[in-house]
């Protein structure tokens, strides 16, 4: 397997949204509109109203200053994975949820995984997961953590499996209403 796995760049805003563009969203359509900015959002009826071209045009903006960030898998210089991963505090959404749960720990999320549909079932998750867990770790990060949703429904699958995680030595939390998996990086 030829694959390689690298830390999206300011530069890559144009492959990454042509990425985005050229996978088949048949099990979820309307996350072929999302361009991984959901989570981003800061407010869920906002998100609501929002369309394909203004996610796209923030996707863009958010890869060049550097706030959106994560990890693109590549077959020689063609993008088959991406996956969303960054500091809590990029998240809006998750974060009322999370900051009571983390503390004060520098903690990283990887949220979402975009794997092209002639690449599935090879490995490359896994490959980005782990390209994640080295960058927190090389950054100082306490902790990473996920949200797998443990079914076997396609559409929920975008979070990566449960099994991808346990296998990197992630633990299950449970915190009231929220499920999570937690790799200390320390």
């Amino acid at each position: 397997m030829p694959y390689s796995v690298q830390a999206i760049q300011p530069k890559d805003g144009e492959i990454f949204v042509k990425f985005m563009e050229s996978v088949s969203f048949s099990h979820a359509p309307h996350w072929s509109e999302c361009y991984c900015r959901f989570y981003h959002c800061e407010d869920a009826e906002i998100w609501k109203q929002r369309t394909a071209k203004e996610n796209r045009a923030e996707a863009l903006g958010a890869i060049k200053d550097g706030s959106m960030r994560g990890y693109l898998a590549y077959d020689s210089d063609k993008i088959i994975g991406w996956c969303n991963a960054n500091n809590l505090e990029a998240y809006h959404l998750l974060k009322p949820e999370l900051s009571p749960i983390i503390k004060d720990q520098k903690t990283g999320v990887v949220i979402c995984f975009l794997i092209h549909n002639e690449y599935q079932s090879q490995g490359v998750a896994r490959m980005l997961l782990d390209a994640a867990i080295l960058g927190f770790r090389n950054e100082g990060y306490d902790a990473v953590i996920a949200m797998p949703v443990d079914v076997d429904v396609p559409e929920k699958r975008y979070r990566g499996t449960l099994n991808m995680y346990q296998e990197r030595g992630f633990i299950p939390e449970e915190h009231d209403d929220i499920s999570l998996m937690r790799l200390a990086l320390h």
